[in-house]
């Protein structure tokens, strides 16, 4: 047993790392054949230590949103748009930065809205800055931004001077060591590697050397200890420039498609998503661009969304619960089309069951074959002896007719088939009022609006009290309600998918817009 101790028990890949050498890895290092692929015999430490270099090649699916945009829109040369674009710049500075790649969470949101960057130099430092490490850095930047007297000792001004006296980038600090501890470009670069791999004990053990060689530098011991003890805290998220130069790019060319060509960016962002969240808020996004969402067609659609002249078609998977199975067999068994109701339970009728059968009625899927509803619901019986006969011969059985379902029950299966309205919303038919989308117009002050409950969210305060908080729509989009417990108790019976008459203040949380409730009324009250 004592021979095996400190073997190696498993190998184990780098999912990125690429070795590149100009010579012949096997004549300079033990290589295998795993999987086909070559693979190195020696871990990455060893490697560097050989001269050679490992490079991580990172797959990034926004690249793929990127072309996908640029198929759409054509007749554009991503890699020359203008780097100062205002339309660009400006969601960048409010913090409208959903599907922004790097950018789209609330941490990232809330400091984009504290740095307010008006260039995309400032975008770059502002991609070093959204990590948890540097934030304590963000409020000393905005600082001196906004302070043109701040301090650089004149031997700093030229590096510090792009970034406002606060260390950011590892190229930065070997700048620093050169210019102030006479530090050659390789010794300067041992550091920043050591820095970018957090190895503490050499940044530690190059304490004194700094020290000394800036004292022999003219410069004071007490000033050359202070700033050793910044380049120590910036090891520890200290970021590379070109990285940030790399990654800044990828953002701003996001954005740049989401700012000029709004409605390819959100289909192409839809297309890319799984998420039922983002889908629900890109389609509210793609009508404000006159798009119409058409429910999927049993025969036309498929697992993808279908955008063409100005209309999108769903996909099957838009359907809550809809069997895949079931699915599956449709996409198998239509060919050209099923011809009409009779076609389709002929076809299919192995995989139909009265409960797939009743999601597909009551998301529309059916709606072509130009039969309301409770028809279909109300012979699916007629229809599965007719189909189980196997004999298209045989005249097609003549179908009881009924009224169609009320509006209402309508409007409910769409929500429970969707968890959305895909047609037009309930709430379009008021248009003396504000729309959820205008409500940062009127920040901070009273409005009117007609609205949608979606959900509603109930707690206690700390004296007991119950107060909920209700998020709302309208067909221009939703936001949040906060509806504090003395207004609540004069609607204690407000409940999902009412329509209420809205009165409240805009006001806004964070990169959030939201309303405070002042009064609360059922519509066919008024």
């Amino acid at each position: 047993a004592l021979k095996l101790e400190d073997l190696k028990k498993n190998i184990s890949t780098h999912a990125a790392g690429v070795v590149i050498c100009s010579s012949p890895l096997d004549e300079i290092i033990p290589i295998y054949l795993d999987d086909n692929i070559l693979k190195t015999g020696i871990t990455m430490d060893y490697l560097e230590k050989l001269g050679l270099l490992k490079m991580d090649f990172l797959a990034l699916h926004n690249l793929s949103i990127i072309r996908n945009i640029l198929d759409e829109v054509k007749n554009i040369d991503i890699k020359n748009i203008n780097l100062n674009d205002e339309k660009t710049l400006n969601i960048f500075m409010t913090g409208n930065t959903n599907d922004i790649f790097q950018f789209e969470s609330n941490y990232a949101k809330n400091s984009l809205l504290k740095l307010k960057i008006s260039s995309f130099e400032e975008l770059v430092i502002a991609t070093a800055f959204i990590r948890p490490g540097p934030s304590n850095q963000i409020d000393e930047y905005i600082k001196n931004k906004n302070n043109k007297n701040y301090e650089i000792i004149p031997a700093l001004r030229e590096i510090l001077m792009p970034t406002y006296g606060v260390i950011i980038f590892q190229e930065q600090v070997i700048k620093i060591l050169e210019k102030i501890a006479k530090y050659s470009p390789y010794e300067a670069d041992n550091i920043r590697n050591a820095m970018a791999k957090k190895k503490e004990s050499i940044i530690n053990a190059e304490e004194i050397k700094f020290i000394k060689r800036s004292i022999e530098n003219g410069f004071e011991e007490s000033f050359a200890k202070d700033l050793f003890n910044k380049i120590k805290r910036f090891a520890e998220y200290g970021f590379n420039k070109a990285h940030a130069v790399s990654y800044a790019l990828i953002s701003y060319e996001l954005a740049y498609l989401k700012a000029n060509y709004p409605l390819e960016f959100n289909v192409s962002i839809l297309k890319n998503t799984k998420d039922k969240i983002k889908q629900k808020r890109l389609l509210s996004e793609i009508k404000k661009e006159n798009i119409k969402i058409l429910k999927p067609n049993i025969n036309k659609s498929n697992m993808e969304f279908q955008y063409k002249d100005k209309y999108l078609l769903l996909p099957f998977t838009m359907v809550r619960n809809l069997n895949n199975t079931l699915i599956e067999e449709i996409l198998s068994k239509r060919e050209s089309g099923f011809k009409d109701i009779y076609d389709f339970f002929i076809k299919c009728q192995s995989v139909l069951n009265d409960k797939n059968y009743n999601i597909l009625v009551r998301s529309g899927v059916l709606d072509t074959f130009k039969i309301n509803h409770q028809t279909l619901i109300n012979n699916y019986e007629v229809l599965m002896n007719y189909a189980s006969l196997n004999d298209e011969s045989l005249d097609k059985p003549i179908l009881n007719n009924y009224e169609e379902y009320d509006i209402t029950e309508l409007r409910k299966d769409e929500i429970d088939m969707y968890g959305f309205y895909v047609g037009n919303h309930p709430c379009s038919i008021y248009q003396n009022v504000i729309k959820v989308n205008k409500t940062k117009d009127y920040l901070f002050k009273n409005i009117n609006m007609v609205v949608l409950v979606e959900k509603i969210t109930k707690i206690k305060t700390k004296n007991g009290d119950e107060m909920s908080f209700i998020n709302v729509s309208d067909e221009t989009g939703m936001c949040e309600v906060t509806v504090f417990p003395d207004v609540l108790k004069k609607c204690p019976d407000i409940k999902s998918n009412d329509i209420i008459k809205l009165f409240g203040k805009s006001s806004r949380r964070y990169d959030e817009y939201q309303i405070i409730a002042i009064n609360i009324r059922g519509v066919e009250n008024e």
